[in-house]
């Protein structure tokens, strides 16, 4: 006697053998995941290139500033505010 599916068909026959699918799928997994992980440590790495470039060029371009001396000058000496008083 036959046996049929709830379809009416044929249950199909499996093979005890890997299928090609199969095969290419185990022999892609291991490129996949090492170009993922070297695209991982790459992304970090030029990140950290990218932190320390900004560290070391971080006062490069910075203006010169004119520092004021110490003293202040005393309202006598300032000719502006002598001339309002």
């Amino acid at each position: 006697m036959e046996s049929y599916n709830n379809s009416g068909h044929h249950p199909e026959v499996s093979t005890s053998g890997p299928t090609l699918a199969n095969l290419l799928v185990g022999v892609a997994t291991a490129p996949v995941l090492a170009g993922l992980w070297g695209a991982q440590t790459l992304l970090e790495s030029t990140i950290a290139l990218g932190q320390a470039s900004e560290e070391l060029f971080r006062g490069d371009r910075l203006p010169v500033l004119n520092v004021p001396s110490d003293e202040v000058p005393s309202d006598e000496s300032n000719p502006s505010n002598a001339e309002s008083g």
